[in-house]
């Protein structure tokens, strides 16, 4: 199921990317870079990126828009339906 994260954003090294931190405030779990096409905000703000949601168990995870399809446990408060 396609959802979108609540995660912090910032420039990447391309003009065609954004680096991803969730959470977006607090201790950062983890930091990633994604298109630039997958997430809505700007660079220095709290945005949202655009993951494929799974559960594990009890545990939700985001699969992130890497290359590597990177995944993160992550809150259920911290997704939407809608970016």
């Amino acid at each position: 199921m396609q959802r979108w994260l609540k995660c912090n954003l910032e420039r990447g090294m391309f003009s065609d990317e954004m680096v991803v931190t969730y959470p977006a405030t607090g201790t950062e779990i983890t930091t990633v870079f994604v298109p630039s096409s997958d997430v809505r905000g700007r660079a220095g703000e709290t945005g949202k990126v655009r993951v494929m949601v799974a559960k594990r168990g009890a545990e939700t995870l985001a699969i992130l828009p890497t290359s590597y399809r990177d995944s993160v446990a992550v809150s259920e408060h911290d997704l939407s339906d809608s970016p």
